[in-house]
């Protein structure tokens, strides 16, 4: 069930995939402030803690799987998760990793067969599975830990507040619920 993936907070630092679960580390700066480590993986039955790279010869610095950092999501079997370098969203793969949305953005998820991206400036826009081209839903839209059910999109806009998104309008907006 995909809304699995989730955790409230707006950053999904765990994931389950295949026979382990996928989590982001970190460690304590010299300053005292936690700093992002890596990505590793807990085996369920092996119960073995190990960096998700499965490279023994890799350092992990600049590898496949270890550049991801939030919004760790599955999705039909693979790894999603915006990386360290550009906040971009990344695809991982056996021995690889795939950028699959340029731009940065703020947040993303997977339902059905399409992409929702929360952009850099609060933007709502889809991709199509398959397409390039962002679909753009709201220009300004102000949900996190966003959901879907039926055609509405259900999201938490503050403390207090909820939204709700009808995608199937012909001009969707915002109405809180």
């Amino acid at each position: 069930y995909q809304y699995g993936n989730m955790q409230t907070g707006n950053v999904n630092r765990f994931v389950l995939i295949d026979n382990e679960v996928v989590f982001e580390h970190y460690k304590i700066s010299d300053f005292g402030s936690y700093v992002f480590d890596r990505v590793y993986s807990y085996d369920l039955i092996t119960e073995e803690v190990r960096s998700y790279c499965k490279d023994a010869t890799c350092t992990h610095e600049n590898c496949a799987a270890c550049p991801l950092w939030s919004s760790l999501e599955v999705y039909k079997g693979r790894l999603y998760g915006k990386n360290t370098a550009g906040m971009q969203i990344t695809m991982v793969g056996e021995n690889n990793a795939k950028i699959a949305v340029d731009d940065e953005v703020n947040d993303f998820f997977h339902h059905g067969d399409n992409l929702y991206v929360k952009t850099m400036d609060s933007s709502l826009v889809t991709f199509k599975e398959g397409k390039t081209e962002p679909q753009v839903i709201l220009e300004e839209y102000t949900g996190n830990d966003p959901v879907i059910f039926g055609n509405f999109l259900y999201a938490k806009r503050s403390d207090k507040d909820f939204i709700r998104v009808d995608l199937a309008a012909d001009a969707p907006k915002e109405e809180v619920i």
